[in-house]
C-alpha cells in the first residue's frame, strides 16, 4: 500500500503547478513541471529515480501516478501525458493514436523486467512448471484442481491471482500463451497492483498468480517464485529461475521483457526535461539493481542515451530562444 499512498503524495504535491504545464509558446515545455505516468511495473524504478532527482533539483515539480501501461498510453497518445511508463512496447492502434493527435514520441529502454510465476511459499508441492502445463492451466474456463498436473499433488482447486486488463504485464503474458486471447482473465482475481497479487497469493496455499520481478525482490518471504521451462532447445533446456543472471543472460524464457519510456518529443525543448530523462537513464541500472530490476550493460545504456540526445538536440530549433 505504501505505493498508492506516495501516488497521492505526488498528486497532491504538483496540483498547484498543474496550471502551468506548459508555456504560451506550444513548443516549449515548462522546465518547472515534470510528468510521468503508467505502468505499475515501471513504478519501483520511477519512484526512486524522481525521489532522488528531486533531492537534487528541488526547485522542479514531479508528478509520478500508476495507471497500467494501457492507461498511460492512451493519455500519451491524445496528448495528455509528457511520460509514459511502458511494460511492453506501443501497440499499432497506439501509434496511429499519436499520428492523429500530432504527438511525436521517442521510445526509450530502461532496462529488464521478468514476469514471474509463484506460488504460496506453503505450496511444497510445486517448484516447477512448463510452458504447456501453464497454457493449459490457465488456458479453460472450468476449474482445474493441482492433482490434474500430477496426480500426487493435492486435489485441491488452483486460485489464479494475476494483474489487470491495463497492465502491460497482463498484455505480455496473454501474447506469450495465446497470441492475445486474455480469456484467462474470467477466472481470476486480478489488480492492478502488483503488491495486491503477492499479498493474495502469500494468503492462499492453493494459489499461483503472475507479476513482475521487482515484486518478487522486496517479497521473498511471502511467495516462492517457480522455475520455467519454455521447451525450446535453441535456447538452452531445462527449467530456469528467474534471477538477473538468467534475465540478463536471456536464458530465463520466454518471460523476460525490456522496459520502456515514451517521451512526447515535444517536451525535449525544455532543458530540464533532458537533463531529467538522462539521470533517468544513468540512475536505471544502480538504482535498477537495488529495487529488483535486471540493468542493462552500459553499451546497451549509451546506445539510449545517444537516441535521446540526438531527439534532444532535433527539437532545440523549434524552441527558438525557448526556456
Amino acid at each position: 500500500m505504501k505505493y498508492l499512498i506516495l501516488i497521492f503524495t505526488y498528486i497532491a504535491f504538483v496540483s498547484q503547478s498543474c496550471s502551468n504545464n506548459t508555456s504560451t509558446d506550444d513548443q516549449t515545455y515548462n522546465a518547472k513541471f515534470i510528468e510521468l505516468d503508467g505502468s505499475s511495473t515501471v513504478f519501483p524504478i520511477a519512484q526512486e529515480i524522481v525521489n532522488s532527482y528531486h533531492a537534487f533539483n528541488p526547485d522542479i515539480k514531479m508528478s509520478l501516478s500508476l495507471s497500467g501501461t494501457s492507461n498511460g498510453f492512451m493519455k500519451f497518445c491524445q496528448g495528455q501525458l509528457e511520460i509514459n511508463n511502458a511494460s511492453r512496447p506501443i501497440e499499432d492502434d497506439e501509434i496511429e493514436m499519436c499520428k492523429r493527435n500530432g504527438v511525436e514520441f521517442l521510445e526509450l529502454k530502461i532496462g529488464f523486467d521478468a514476469i514471474v510465476l509463484a506460488v504460496n511459499p506453503t505450496n511444497t508441492w510445486c517448484n516447477q512448471l512448463d510452458i504447456e502445463q501453464l497454457k493449459n492451466i490457465w488456458n479453460t474456463e472450468r476449474e482445474i484442481r493441482w492433482s490434474e498436473l500430477d496426480p500426487n499433488w493435492p486435489k485441491a482447486k488452483i486460485t489464479f491471482f494475476c494483474p489487470g486488463r491495463l497492465s502491460g504485464t497482463a498484455d505480455v503474458f496473454t501474447k506469450i500463451l495465446f497470441q492475445g486471447n486474455n480469456g484467462y482473465m474470467k477466472k481470476s482475481v486480478t489488480s492492478e497492483d502488483h503488491n495486491d497479487i503477492v499479498m493474495s497469493i502469500s494468503r492462499d496455499t492453493f494459489s499461483i498468480g503472475f507479476f513482475s520481478l521487482p515484486y518478487l525482490h522486496s517479497n521473498l518471504s511471502f511467495v516462492k517464485p517457480l522455475s520455467i521451462d519454455d521447451l525450446d532447445s535453441t535456447n538452452g533446456t531445462g527449467f530456469i529461475s528467474p534471477t538477473f543472471d538468467a534475465i540478463e543472460s536471456h536464458s530465463y524464457n520466454p518471460f523476460q521483457r525490456p522496459l520502456f519510456l515514451y517521451i512526447n518529443k515535444k517536451i525535449l525543448s525544455s532543458e530540464a526535461h533532458y537533463d531529467f530523462l538522462r539521470y533517468f537513464l544513468v540512475s536505471s541500472r544502480e538504482i535498477g539493481r537495488n529495487v529488483g530490476y535486471a540493468p542493462f550493460d552500459k553499451n546497451s545504456m549509451n546506445y539510449e542515451l545517444a537516441k535521446l540526445e540526438k531527439a534532444w538536440k532535433e527539437q532545440q530549433p523549434r524552441a527558438g530562444k525557448g526556456d
